[in-house]
């Protein structure tokens, strides 16, 4: 196993090939440092963070009709431990990325035409209407925040504040190590795990603007936490 750390905007965790057994190594990025776990560790990391474990509707992708257009899609998600995180969110695919962070926010956030992602201040103002769902992050099918793109939301209007965390453990058809850049939003962090939370971990503090070779294209579950 090796650990490696990248620039800009992420941490590669840890990358397990062997079966050894898990150990803990930390990484100092600036003031925070960050925990390398095993396979073992990383799952009961995130069993204490009673994430649910979620199946995605097979009819999420729009991009398997081969029409080679980027889609464009959202879904929203329970936080942790409500009694409503067992279902399987719903996923929507839409022609437009401004389509697709409407359906995810309930409206608050409207991007503007060309607009790739929202701006601090338009995240910020989404945020303070309790009664919208908030933007988590945004993942995109290639580097600097281009290609198709999956806008992630949770119900609880805070984000990841007051220790609240959303799991996502599987990817819609067509996403599964698809993604090459990521944002997150509301005081998340981005984990994007190699296998269902497990195997390499790259961590986006808030944002990872493309991915190291060893996590590009990798990612098959994540979670939003602080």
């Amino acid at each position: 196993m090796h650990a490696e750390c990248w620039s800009p905007g992420g941490v590669l965790v840890a990358r397990q090939r062997s079966k050894q057994a898990p150990r803990e190594r930390p990484v100092q990025r600036g003031s925070t440092a960050l925990s390398i776990v095993g396979r073992v560790g990383a799952v009961a990391a995130v069993a204490i963070l009673a994430v649910a474990l979620l199946a995605w509707p097979a009819s999420a992708d729009d991009r398997a009709a081969g029409s080679g257009e980027p889609a464009h899609c959202a879904a929203i998600l329970q936080p942790s431990g409500s009694s409503a995180a067992v279902a399987a969110p719903a996923v929507r695919c839409f022609g437009t990325i401004a389509e697709s962070v409407a359906y995810a926010t309930d409206g608050a956030i409207r991007l503007s035409p060309g607009q790739r992602y929202p701006t601090a201040a338009q995240a910020a103002a989404a945020g303070r209407n309790s009664a919208a769902s908030v933007l988590l992050g945004i993942e995109y099918g290639d580097r600097d925040f281009t290609g198709s793109t999956l806008s992630l939301s949770g119900t609880s209007g805070t984000g990841c504040y007051n220790g609240v965390s959303y799991g996502f453990a599987s990817l819609p058809s067509g996403w599964n190590d698809e993604i090459s850049s990521s944002k997150a939003y509301s005081n998340c962090h981005g984990w994007h795990y190699e296998h269902t939370y497990s195997g390499a971990v790259l961590i986006c503090q808030p944002n990872c603007r493309s991915f190291s070779s060893a996590m590009n294209d990798e990612t098959s579950s994540i979670v939003f936490k602080r």
